[in-house]
């Protein structure tokens, strides 16, 4: 509000001054008693009153947001570039907003910010990966954000992200920018982009230089899990609980033979780097990997020739990777020194223009890809706009500790069924069993029968 001065106004009729109004009771009393004349009762004057001014309202108060934020980070210096302009333009809406920033490296950050934590000496605000959340939750260091924000900012984001910086019915963190898994694409090799898992199977077998290999297609657990939610499965619930064999393992079973069937399209590969090396080269048409390999793979077979694909629909879904992001926490520090500050600057981090700054610096914004609820048509950067496209339609890698065991014996279960000949269910029944033998407390549910 602005600190505008109170008009003041008086109501009422004319106003007589007292003062008039005591000269003419006077001359009439003299009036009356001139010799001669006969006395009468005169008739008392009334004098009229001036309306009481009404109590000034008071001053508004100005609404001011003060204090100190305190964030760490691990960025980078060309990236943090645009931390530092944000910084400033949200101070210049809140001047009295000051910033104590502070970059630790990345392989240091967490063990420095758990010892600042538990000596009550940890910036408000932390940066740091979704994959650290429950750990920092479980310990008190970060908080439960569920409900600090409104769903209408909550909606404008990466839906995937925003799961997986979730932990168990807690909302620990907030996506601030991501990374995941892609489907890369050689223009020059494949000028056209696939609608469908056939579409990429027939461009695959006609690339437009004879020699070059169509697609090398990796399978390994990180790389390839995703399209199990992209056919409609999942690997675990909310709880860590085995997801994958609901519905009499259906859609793992499709996921399974979905890998089985990328032979079908060329060599394919299972954690080596062979595929990012033929496709640096020139000689690989599709290639499943990460987003951060995005700008090595631009200079290495120029930007022109790269494009980052929508996954291919198939089986009623559509193939999908993983998405991963670094995210935006709270800790209780905000809450003792600049909670309101802090929750502003938060939201502020996750706004269109800030993220638009983050891709500037080659972030990958964590804002939906959809642009009746994100704000994707402000991202210049061509790579940026189709890998958050991609990611709109990926699954979450989840933040869990039960994570691991599902990466472990499903990994298993993938190698036995592409190198071993074990049939999908078979493979995906041994898993659950393992999985629901190794869990804390060692659950008793009985895996579906065959």
């Amino acid at each position: 509000m602005n600190p505008h001065s109170n008009h003041h106004s008086l109501t009422g009729g004319r106003l007589i001054h007292p003062g008039s109004t005591l000269l003419i009771l006077c001359l009439a009393l003299l009036a009356a008693c001139a010799p001669g004349e006969p006395q009468v009762a005169s008739t008392p004057t009334r004098t009229e009153q001036p309306t009481p001014n009404p109590t000034p309202a008071p001053t508004p108060t100005p609404d001011v947001v003060a204090g100190t934020v305190t964030v760490w980070h691990a960025w980078e210096e060309f990236e943090r570039s645009a931390l530092y302009r944000r910084i400033a333009a949200f101070q210049v809406e809140h001047p009295d907003v000051q910033f104590d920033v502070t970059y630790v490296p990345m392989d240091d950050l967490q063990g420095s910010f758990e010892a600042a934590a538990a000596e009550k000496a940890d910036p408000a605000i932390l940066f740091a990966p979704a994959e650290w959340g429950p750990a920092l939750y479980d310990r008190g260091f970060v908080l439960d954000l569920s409900g600090a924000f409104s769903g209408e900012l909550l909606a404008t984001l990466n839906p995937a992200a925003l799961e997986a910086a979730s932990y168990r019915a807690a909302q620990i963190s907030l996506p601030l920018h991501l990374k995941g898994v892609v489907l890369y694409r050689n223009t020059s090799l494949i000028p056209s982009s696939p609608t469908t898992f056939q579409d990429l199977k027939r461009l695959a077998h006609n690339p437009a230089k004879g020699e070059a290999i169509g697609a090398v297609l990796e399978r390994s657990f990180f790389y390839s899990a995703g399209h199990l939610y992209g056919l409609g499965g999942k690997l675990l619930t909310p709880e860590g609980d085995p997801a994958f064999q609901e519905e009499d393992y259906r859609a793992a079973v499709a996921w399974l033979e979905l890998l089985k069937s990328f032979e079908e399209i060329g060599p394919t590969e299972y954690m080596t780097d062979n595929d990012l090396k033929l496709f640096r080269e020139g000689r690989a048409g599709f290639i499943i990997d990460g987003t951060w390999n995005l700008f090595d793979l631009a200079d290495a077979i120029d930007p022109l020739n790269l494009a980052i694909d929508p996954w291919p629909a198939q089986d009623g879904g559509h193939l999908s990777g993983f998405v991963q992001a670094e995210c935006i926490y709270m800790t209780p520090r905000a809450v003792e020194e600049s909670e309101r500050a802090s929750r502003l600057f938060v939201a502020w981090m996750l706004s269109p223009e800030s993220q638009k700054a983050l891709a500037d610096v080659n972030f990958i914004p964590a804002i939906s890809a959809d642009p009746q609820v994100g704000a994707i048509d402000l991202i210049g950067n061509p790579f940026i706009a189709q890998a958050m496209v991609a990611l709109g339609d990926g699954a979450a890698y989840s933040s869990l500790p039960e994570m691991s065991l599902y990466t472990t014996y499903l990994e298993v279960a993938i190698q036995s069924v592409l190198f071993q000949g074990v049939a999908p269910r078979a493979a995906l029944e041994a898993a659950y069993t393992a999985i629901q033998s190794a869990l804390p407390g060692v659950r008793v549910t009985p895996s579906p029968a065959p």
